[in-house]
């Protein structure tokens, strides 16, 4: 009898609403997964991302990271290379403390730095020199190198991008 269809013809303006304010009363100022919105508001876990869906539309929840939603626009994140740069500034850090920042696994974040350092003429994301890990959003690091210097092997494996010779 309770079919999906049945389900979802139950769902409205008004108990959506409800839902929200429920919601809001019970997280107040914590972020939540959508399994434990769906606990808070009695329904499915696949009722709860539905709800997630149409009230980020509404800007009335916001993701807060990696699965986790909140309430306060203060705590909603952008693309993981806006919070990066937030997080880091112009301070040196590796892919661990970038994993960790972001809450995403070792390999995504070694994936993050190597696709910024690819296009690392507009993001600004350079290798600190005389390191293998360390990175920074600081411009001071970018390589200079004139055609008359040249480039020795050391330098050429910590910056990035092409080096133009004569």
């Amino acid at each position: 009898m309770n079919t999906h269809t049945e389900t979802h013809q139950l769902e409205t303006p008004t108990k959506i609403q409800k839902q929200l304010e429920t919601a809001r009363q019970h997280f107040q100022e914590q972020t939540f997964t959508d399994e434990q919105l769906a606990r808070a508001i009695g329904e499915d876990r696949r009722t709860a991302v539905r709800r997630i869906k149409v009230w980020k539309k509404s800007n009335s929840i916001y993701e807060a990271g990696k699965d986790l939603y909140t309430f306060e626009p203060q705590k909603a994140i952008g693309t993981p290379l806006e919070r990066a740069k937030q997080c880091f500034q112009q301070a040196p850090f590796t892919s661990q403390e970038l994993a960790k920042e972001l809450n995403v696994n070792l390999r995504t974040a070694q994936r993050y730095i190597k696709y910024w350092l690819e296009e690392a003429e507009s993001i600004d994301l350079y290798r600190v020199p005389k390191t293998r890990e360390l990175v920074a959003f600081n411009p001071n690091l970018k390589p200079s190198v004139t055609q008359e210097q040249g480039i020795d092997k050391t330098q050429r494996d910590l910056s990035v991008g092409c080096v133009m010779r004569s």
